[in-house]
């Protein structure tokens, strides 16, 4: 029996280019799919990392505010000052006491930018996420710090600490609220629990006892999504706000 041997035809030979040529490009389709994912990926994650931080700062700053009260002394002064974009308080250091404000500021050209690094705690955390895309101008998560002298006093020198904690944040974003108590556990209908309220200001002398943070951060990169973050933080040694009735 005679073994026949053949060469392929231009048909065969173009049909299996074509095959060819159609799992290269799904291949390399989804090579690169894969990588754009994992560059995204990275991305996003250091910039949940840096949210993380920053909000953990924050937490960690307020969750220490000194309960000082130096109304007799400087009537036109508290020890903590609640306002709806920006808070400021009085921290104890190994330097005495030092005052810590935190608030939203446009990006300046020379800026230093530092974030801030530190471990995680998860303690006293309620945190929501939401995605929706949107346009928006972007400001700094700024932490400043000053002498508690040059507080009290009104005088605040130019060479104080200030750094930038977080980037990338939507203007007017920044929102803080203070828990003000509307009636005690066992009150009107002997609840279980405290019924309360937040609110914009903070308008008594001493420390809250919880606090609520809200911010929006922008993400880019193809997805442009901006993630609203909320922390609810609890200060053992703080007073619930009276609510005026």
């Amino acid at each position: 029996m005679n073994n026949l041997r053949r060469a392929f035809t231009l048909v065969e030979l173009l049909l299996a280019l074509s095959i060819f040529s159609m799992a290269a490009v799904c291949v390399y389709g989804t090579f690169w799919a894969g990588v754009r994912i994992n560059q995204r990926s990275e991305g996003e994650n250091a910039a949940y990392r840096q949210i993380r931080l920053s909000l953990d700062l924050m937490s960690v700053d307020l969750e220490n505010a000194v309960p000082y009260d130096f109304t007799n002394s400087y009537p036109d002064q508290t020890a903590f000052k609640g306002e709806a974009d920006g808070v400021t308080f009085v921290l104890a250091s190994g330097e005495g006491l030092k005052v810590t404000r935190y608030y939203l500021d446009s990006p300046q050209e020379g800026s230093v930018h530092k974030v801030v690094v530190g471990a995680r705690r998860d303690r006293n955390v309620d945190t929501l996420v939401d995605y929706r895309e949107q346009e928006v101008r972007l400001r700094n998560l700024v932490r400043e710090e000053w002498d508690f002298p040059e507080y009290v006093s009104g005088v605040i020198a130019e060479e104080h600490a200030a750094e930038v904690i977080a980037t990338d944040v939507g203007e007017n974003s920044l929102k803080f609220f203070y828990g003000y108590l509307l009636s005690p556990a066992g009150g009107e209908g002997n609840q279980m629990d405290d019924v309360y309220e937040w609110r914009e200001k903070w308008t008594q002398g001493d420390v809250p006892l919880m606090v609520r943070i809200e911010v929006d951060f922008f993400l880019a990169g193809p997805a442009r999504r901006m993630v609203t973050m909320r922390k609810d933080i609890f200060i053992p040694h703080g007073s619930w706000g009276k609510a005026e009735k």
